[in-house]
């Protein structure tokens, strides 16, 4: 079986909220005998600053068939795209690639855990701050129509269950700032982005994640709007 239709399944490990991988399943995926993977590293760690080395490799050790303990290390996908930087071939390739995907996918994972774990410990008080608007304005490209819009959703708890009312009813609770006709576009716009569903019966629903990963990217895009704070994962303390 080629690599090309092969099924690659790299081996990645979650250990303290840090996602590794082994030289010894590296050895092995890539064909390379493991002591000569271990002198890859110890001579890739020689050059490399000590705090890159830290957080990308961790010594370790295993007890290989004969009941004697081997060294070996973990690495991170930062360590081991270094080493498997000098790895060449179709199929080294074809590893790399995998590897490279399931780090990523786990990588996603720990970051919707992360963010699910925000919404269940978010308070109200900050929620109805000046300064949490503004991050919704400035995130939303001062859509002042669409940002009002989910500031009151996430008030009315859409984020937890799917709130129900009329474009006129959520108007009248945004003062008429914004006409039923304005409601609706907004919620389109923010059902456009993958923020809010709009649901049969007059139902909306915040998409929480979302809204999370999607503040983060503008924040990461260098928005450095006045009020954005640091609402790049939200503070325990945001929305309950």
């Amino acid at each position: 079986m080629t690599a090309d239709n092969a099924i690659l399944k790299p081996h990645v490990i979650l250990m303290e909220g840090q996602i590794w991988t082994t030289s010894i399943v590296v050895a092995q995926h890539f064909g390379k005998r493991h002591d000569n993977v271990i002198q890859s590293i110890v001579q890739t760690l020689a050059d490399l600053p000590p705090e890159f080395a830290h957080l990308n490799f961790q010594e370790s050790s295993y007890v290989n068939l004969q009941n004697k303990s081997q060294p070996m290390y973990r690495m991170t996908r930062d360590g081991f795209s270094l080493i498997a930087m000098g790895f060449t071939g179709k199929k080294a390739l074809a590893w790399k690639v995998a590897y490279i995907k399931t780090f990523s996918a786990m990588e996603q994972t720990l970051l919707r855990r992360a963010s699910a774990a925000a919404v269940s410990s978010i308070s109200k008080p900050q929620l109805d701050s000046a300064e949490f608007f503004l991050t919704l304005f400035y995130a939303l490209n001062q859509e002042r129509s669409a940002a009002a819009l989910m500031w009151y959703l996430l008030k009315q708890d859409a984020h937890i269950r799917p709130y129900r009312g009329t474009l006129r009813e959520i108007s009248a609770a945004l003062d008429f700032t914004t006409s039923h006709t304005g409601v609706n576009k907004s919620a389109k716009h923010l059902e456009g982005l993958g923020l809010i569903e709009t649901q049969p019966g007059r139902f909306y629903k915040v998409l929480f994640d979302a809204l999370v990963q999607y503040i983060g990217s503008r924040r990461t895009e260098g928005d450095s709007h006045p009020g954005l704070g640091d609402f790049v994962t939200p503070d325990a303390k945001l929305l309950h």
